[in-house]
């Protein structure tokens, strides 16, 4: 492939990726106040179960030119930067986020929990992430039971399954996909 036709490659990928991302930060019906925490963390809340955790907004980590938020866990922790939201019982969802770890590991040997956007109180949640990747698009879908609320938030670690590392968030929303049939929520 001569130069001429790497560029060209290269600039179909770039814009391919700008859309992808400029679809995630214009969601139509997100329900996440602050969601590409253009406002820094304002409606987002920490909550780290052994208390190590930390979260800031980093100018240093871009996701679609602008700051990221980063949860570090130095020591093992379960972290969580969450919002309410109101929901309607018995309704699908989908949750959306964008992720990127550095050496993000479990602290238990064998352990499987990394950075994941996630419900708080339940085990649904995005698949998680470990390790050191780049930034990747999660997206989970699920269904509310009789909640009115939830708190949705952007996660590194989970249940009793505490972790390490560095977890970058970016984009994330919260869209309603309508009502279920014979929904059930599991937690």
């Amino acid at each position: 492939m001569n130069g001429k036709n790497l560029l060209i490659c290269f600039g179909i990928l770039l814009i391919s990726l700008q859309a992808q991302a400029q679809q995630a930060i214009n969601t139509p019906g997100n329900m996440l106040a602050n969601g590409a925490f253009e406002a820094g963390m304002r409606e987002w809340t920490l909550h780290a179960n052994k208390s190590e955790g930390t979260a800031v907004m980093d100018n240093a980590v871009l996701h679609t030119n602008r700051p990221s938020l980063r949860v570090d866990n130095v020591k093992p922790d379960d972290t969580i930067v969450g919002q309410n939201v109101d929901v309607k019982p018995n309704t699908r969802y989908r949750m959306t986020a964008f992720i990127r770890t550095k050496d993000v590991q479990a602290a238990q040997r064998g352990g499987k929990e990394g950075a994941s956007m996630a419900v708080s109180g339940g085990f649904i949640k995005t698949a998680s992430i470990s390790g050191s990747k780049g930034w990747t698009r999660m997206t989970v879908d699920f269904t509310t039971g009789q909640e009115t609320s939830i708190e949705i938030g952007a996660r590194l670690g989970h249940y009793s399954a505490l972790v390490t590392g560095t977890a970058w968030f970016a984009d994330m929303s919260l869209v309603e996909l309508g009502r279920a049939p014979n929904a059930k929520f599991v937690k």
